[in-house]
């Protein structure tokens, strides 16, 4: 239900058994030994690529700012999602490890019994996605014209596998998660929200004005995606195409501006043969119906679809295991 997220604070950080944390961790081919690599570090930015988490800490070694990729911690990628309250805890406890394990031992002795170093941090970035088992290139010609109530900008599409609102504080991104992952397509389309901003997450949330939000919840994690996937307008009468012609083009365009066939066929059509054709092409059209509430039912989750990849997951929990985290 939530992928990376983006918490702030100030917590007083151990250098020594932070490099000693990044010592027992891969390196991350792409930037090892990398000129970049240490160009960050030295701004106090130290990215563990393996676990796909980044540590921001200030000149004084205060670690104010920490960014996970949720499912990494538990499967090794981004492909499975977290789909219950159970798996949600299990991902930011061992989050809550990571961060326990760099500070300065008298600061994390001295922790509230229960509390966690996460309870000590609020949430300024959360990112709410789900899976379908759904084809993007039928899904494109729904969502183009859609509009956010939330999100004032149109509809950005790359291809047929890629369509984009980017919003201030809230992003909405409809792809193909099978395509990102191994770059073929698969007919899994992932929609993904990226909520940034601690006062919208706080108004989005019903959380505490001061605090923030402290906590992430699964319940209330799908009643926020559900309620932003339904704030999308002008997909009460779409339908998904079977096929890529002009007739099929007409027949959904009809469903949402009627007469818009008469005044193709006036333009483009001379002949009346021709016309009666095209009519009863369209009308014999089947469109599949697509509506936006099938997809998020309010009494139950939908159907978990994930994207596996069991080589990458057996990598990750011998790593993990060698580095003894999370024990």
């Amino acid at each position: 239900m939530t992928d990376t997220v983006t918490l702030m604070g100030s917590l007083p950080v151990n250098k020594r058994k932070l490099e000693m944390l990044k010592l027992s961790l891969p390196r991350d081919k792409r930037c090892s030994n990398s000129v970049r690599m240490y160009q960050n570090e030295d701004r106090g930015i130290h990215k563990l690529s393996s676990i796909n988490t980044t540590f921001h800490l200030n000149k004084d070694n205060q670690l104010f700012k920490v960014e996970c990729d949720l499912p990494h911690l538990l499967y090794g990628h981004t492909g499975r999602l977290i789909s219950n309250e159970g798996l949600l805890q299990k991902a930011l406890y061992r989050l809550d490890s990571l961060i326990k394990s760099v500070l300065e031992d008298d600061y994390a002795k001295n922790l509230v019994k229960g509390l966690s170093a996460v309870d000590q941090m609020y949430f300024k970035r959360v990112d709410l996605v789900w899976q379908y088992n759904m084809a993007m290139p039928l899904l494109t010609p729904v969502m183009r014209l859609a509009k956010h109530k939330r999100i004032n900008c149109s509809a950005t599409v790359h291809g047929n596998q890629n369509v984009t609102f980017s919003g201030k504080n809230l992003k909405a991104v409809f792809y193909d998660k099978k395509l990102k992952m191994h770059r073929k397509p698969g007919g899994v389309t992932r929609i993904e929200f990226k909520v940034e901003g601690k006062a919208f997450l706080t108004e989005l949330f019903k959380a505490d004005k001061k605090m923030g939000l402290t906590a992430l919840h699964f319940d209330d994690l799908y009643e926020r995606y559900r309620e932003l996937l339904l704030g999308f307008a002008n997909t009460d009468k779409c339908a998904i195409p079977n096929g890529r012609s002009i007739e099929d083009f007409l027949a959904i365009a009809e469903m949402r501006h009627p007469g818009i066939t008469e005044i193709y066929c006036q333009v483009r059509c001379s002949k009346r043969q021709t016309r009666s054709k095209l009519r009863a092409k369209i009308k014999a059209r089947k469109m599949q119906t697509f509506n936006l509430d099938d997809l998020v039912p309010a009494d139950s989750i939908p159907s978990v679809v994930e994207v596996e990849d069991l080589e990458v997951e057996d990598e990750f929990n011998a790593m993990i295991k060698r580095a003894g985290l999370f024990c």
